[in-house]
C-alpha cells in the first residue's frame, strides 16, 4: 500500500495515467519531456510478450519503481493492468475517448500506422471498451473522457492533473512508495 512521506523529501509527485489507444501520448512525450514535467511512457509491447508470462504482473512492477522518479507515468489500459493497479492500491486517471468518437478513433489509428489487428479489434469492441471504462468505479481511479472539442492528452490536461490548488487531483498524486 501507499503512505505518505513526510513533507521535506526530495522524491516527485507521480501521476499515473492508463491511456486509451491513440491518446496522443507519444506525441506529447516526444515534444514536452521535460518541459516541465518528465514524463515516462510505458508502452507495453515490450512487455506483453514475455517469455515467462508475467505480464501484466512486470508491468505494474516498472511502475511501482517508477513512482517518485517522474512526474507522469503513461500506462496501458488493459483491464488486467487496471485491476492489478487496484490490487497494488496505485492511484491512477483512466482516459479513454467519449464513446461518439469510434469513427473519429478508427480513422485516427489508421493515420498513426497503427497495426490492423489492433484496430479491428478497437473497431469491433469500441462501444464495450468505452463503456467498461465510464463506468469503472473506485476511489483509485479517476476517469477523464476525451470528447470532440479535446480528442487527445495535452499540456493543459498534465497542468490540471499537477495542480496543487484542485484538492481532489492531488489525492491522485502518487507521492511515494513501499512496495
Amino acid at each position: 500500500m501507499l503512505n505518505t512521506f513526510s513533507e521535506g523529501l526530495n522524491e516527485m509527485k507521480t501521476i499515473v495515467i492508463s491511456t486509451f489507444p491513440a491518446c496522443g501520448v507519444s506525441q506529447l512525450c516526444d515534444n514536452h519531456n521535460g518541459d516541465p514535467y518528465v514524463l515516462l511512457d510505458l508502452r507495453f509491447q515490450r512487455f506483453k510478450n514475455e517469455p515467462n508470462g508475467n505480464f501484466p504482473k512486470n508491468y505494474v512492477r516498472c511502475i511501482e519503481k517508477n513512482i517518485g522518479k517522474v512526474d507522469f507515468i503513461f500506462v496501458s489500459s488493459h483491464s488486467t493492468v487496471r485491476k492489478l493497479l487496484k490490487k497494488k492500491g496505485i492511484k491512477h486517471f483512466l482516459i479513454f475517448p467519449s464513446i461518439d468518437l469510434k469513427d473519429d478513433w478508427i480513422r485516427k489509428m489508421k493515420s498513426m500506422n497503427y497495426e490492423k489487428r489492433l484496430i479491428n479489434k478497437i473497431h469491433d469492441n469500441f462501444d464495450q471498451l468505452t463503456f467498461n471504462m465510464q463506468t469503472e468505479n473506485s476511489p483509485l481511479v479517476y476517469t477523464y473522457q476525451l470528447s470532440k472539442r479535446d480528442p487527445c492528452i495535452t499540456m493543459d490536461t498534465l497542468n490540471f492533473m499537477y495542480s496543487e490548488k484542485n484538492p481532489f487531483i492531488t489525492e491522485f498524486h502518487n507521492i511515494t512508495k513501499d512496495f
